[in-house]
């Protein structure tokens, strides 16, 4: 289990700012992320049961990552959709496609429209549209996932909330999963 500072915190930040100036510190593995991701949604699920609904296409597919570094990015991504989405059953959702290899993970909220102008500028470095943010959260996660040669998209409709989309290559080596 990692441990990870809660947001906001001036240790979080301070490994936010760290993060961005770091390069190539990560140490892939291939891994199935659906343990993590239970975990995650049990602790950020505590105080509203039912918020966040986890799918998956095949809960055994497999992921080369850094199991630390895509533990962070999906801190960010469920705390930001925590803070902008309803307080509804199911107003945040993580979907994972691909099976055995995992090829996307979604992180997708209720909550209010992403502008266009704003959908390049949210990955900038201290850029936030939040007065209770850093704009290191995006950033961060941007960079970790570029390290991984994989891809971030978000999209946004009104009536249909954010969705963040992971987009990840495919596993380069067969070893242990862990």
């Amino acid at each position: 289990i990692f441990v990870t500072p809660p947001r906001g915190t001036p240790t979080a930040v301070v490994e936010d700012v760290l993060d961005l100036g770091r390069s190539g510190t990560r140490s892939p593995v291939v891994l199935q992320p659906m343990r993590m991701l239970r975990e995650l949604v049990a602790e950020f699920d505590a105080d509203t049961p039912g918020r966040i609904v986890l799918e998956a296409q095949d809960a055994q597919a497999t992921l080369e990552f850094d199991p630390q570094q895509l533990r962070r990015v999906i801190v960010n991504l469920l705390g930001n959709a925590q803070r902008f989405a309803s307080g509804g059953p199911g107003a945040i959702r993580i979907s994972l496609r691909g099976g055995p290899r995992l090829r996307e993970l979604a992180v997708a909220n209720d909550g209010p429209l992403v502008a266009p102008t704003l959908r390049t500028q949210i990955f900038e470095p201290f850029f936030t549209t939040d007065s209770r943010g850093t704009g290191l959260g995006l950033a961060v996660t941007y960079g970790i996932i570029r390290e991984h040669a994989g891809q971030i998209r978000v999209e946004s409709a009104v009536g249909r909330g954010t969705t963040f989309r992971l987009e990840f290559p495919a596993v380069r080596k067969e070893v242990n999963v862990t």
